[in-house]
């Protein structure tokens, strides 16, 4: 949602965010189909279908623990939790 986190900033003044250039350019630049899901869905990882979630959770989990850091980043995170879903994902 808009105001919760930078994506929310960015879909409110673009009316998309950075998953979705990011995605875009890495169909235009034909960057193969794996690297598209992790670029375009690293913050919604579960919208994918199943044999393709892999990759993106592990981006996922992956920015939540470097935003937990001392100076990591998380203005684009909303929410620190990582989902048991998306842990069972990655066994």
């Amino acid at each position: 949602p808009a105001g919760t986190s930078s994506v929310g900033f960015e879909e409110a003044v673009f009316g998309a965010n950075h998953q979705d250039f990011g995605a875009a350019l890495s169909e235009k630049w034909k960057f193969p189909k794996s690297f598209t899901n992790v670029i375009g869905f690293h913050h919604r990882p579960m919208d994918l279908p199943a044999d393709q979630r892999t990759l993106p959770c592990m981006v996922f989990v992956a920015d939540r623990i470097a935003g937990a850091l001392k100076n990591g980043y998380k203005a684009d995170i909303g929410d620190m939790n990582i989902p048991d879903d998306m842990l069972e994902v990655l066994k």
